[in-house]
């Protein structure tokens, strides 16, 4: 070993040449070529940026209203008492759609590609179907309401749908702009 050279234990070793290069050197003495230090490089991983918070209040806020609507749903077909063979088939059928919409939360939460366009599709059927509640509910007119009381549910109501569609309508443009969440891993 030539003694100008400095020992193995003190100094950086080029990844170019093979010299090893006193610990203050940026460049190497022999080849010129950058010096890597241990604490310049970071370890490359193959997992996906963490999981946004919007992602996070989608999963909790519509996996817990697909639980309790389908079970609230099941309770009043039950609780009505006579149960028909028509009863049957809408339990099995609100069913199926409980365990359709619950893969669906779990592939959003997992961050599956394929999950992304039927939540979606989801979103557009709640919409549609608020559309259609509101437009088949009774309703109290604020204008005509007889009690405080009447003139406060027809605000809550109309305010609740609005709420609800502008809140649909956030998770279809958040789902629908950021394809980057759901990419599948590369390594």
């Amino acid at each position: 070993m030539d003694s100008a050279s400095p020992s193995r234990t003190q100094g950086l070793t080029c990844s170019a040449c093979g010299y090893v290069n006193p610990s203050w050197h940026t460049t190497c003495e022999r080849c010129q070529a950058r010096l890597v230090r241990p604490e310049d490089s970071y370890p490359v991983t193959d997992e996906r940026p963490r999981r946004p918070g919007c992602l996070i209040a989608w999963v909790m806020i519509f996996g817990s209203y697909t639980l309790v609507t389908g079970f609230l749903t099941l309770f009043d077909v039950v609780s009505v008492g006579a149960f028909g063979p028509a009863d049957g088939v809408f339990m099995l059928l609100i069913a199926a759609a409980q365990v359709l919409s619950l893969g669906i939360v779990i592939g959003v939460w997992q961050r599956r590609p394929w999950a992304r366009i039927p939540a979606i599709g989801l979103h557009f059927v709640l919409i549609a179907l608020l559309i259609v509640s509101l437009v088949q509910s009774p309703g109290v007119d604020p204008a005509t309401a007889e009690t405080a009381e009447d003139e406060f549910r027809a605000s809550a109501d109309v305010f609740g749908t609005a709420f609800w569609l502008a809140l649909n309508g956030v998770y279809i443009w958040w789902l629908a702009t950021r394809r980057e969440v759901f990419e599948p891993r590369t390594k």
